[in-house]
């Protein structure tokens, strides 16, 4: 079960991408639990497919609408295939912060993430989001190779092995 704050900032942070046009999926623990491994987790992940020219945009954006960046001015983090900034989310009525780290695909293979990606029902949220597939969150995680990572690519190949495309994988 995830927590209602972390719902929140996953809710708020669509609705802003989503308003804008902003193509983008869910990845991270949020993923990992829908793909039937539930852990817990405290922040959203999120990787969007975007034109290069309008990262600033999108970081301005999500600014005017409440995102607290983790360094001022935004910080764009270089990772292999994609640039990341980290937010943080207020959820109302509290002291509570959510983080949430957006992703900006720079490979063909984190696009070909984005495009491969699969909706989602949130139905106590009232609201469907896209999450990344199977197949490519077991890709995402084997790559990250953390020791979290590869535990959830277990749980996850484990709990979903008649449904994963092998030869996508290989």
């Amino acid at each position: 079960m995830l927590p209602d704050s972390v719902l929140h900032a996953l809710k708020r942070t669509w609705d802003v991408l989503e308003k804008d046009g902003v193509e983008a999926a869910l990845l991270g623990g949020i993923a990992v639990s829908i793909w039937k491994h539930v852990r817990a987790t405290k922040d959203v992940d999120l990787i969007l497919s975007i034109p290069a020219g309008q990262v600033r945009d999108v970081i301005d954006g999500l600014c005017r609408a409440g995102f607290r960046p983790r360094s001022h001015p935004p910080h764009v983090v270089h990772l292999d295939g994609v640039d990341l900034v980290q937010f943080d989310v207020p959820f109302p009525d509290s002291y509570i912060e959510v983080g949430v780290d957006v992703q900006f695909a720079k490979s063909d293979f984190h696009q070909q993430v984005v495009e491969r990606r699969i909706r989602q029902a949130f139905p106590e949220f009232e609201f469907e989001c896209d999450i990344v597939s199977c197949e490519d969150l077991l890709l995402l995680k084997l790559h990250a190779g953390r020791a979290i990572d590869l535990a959830d690519a277990a749980y996850v190949l484990r709990f979903n092995a008649h449904e994963i495309d092998i030869e996508y994988l290989l």
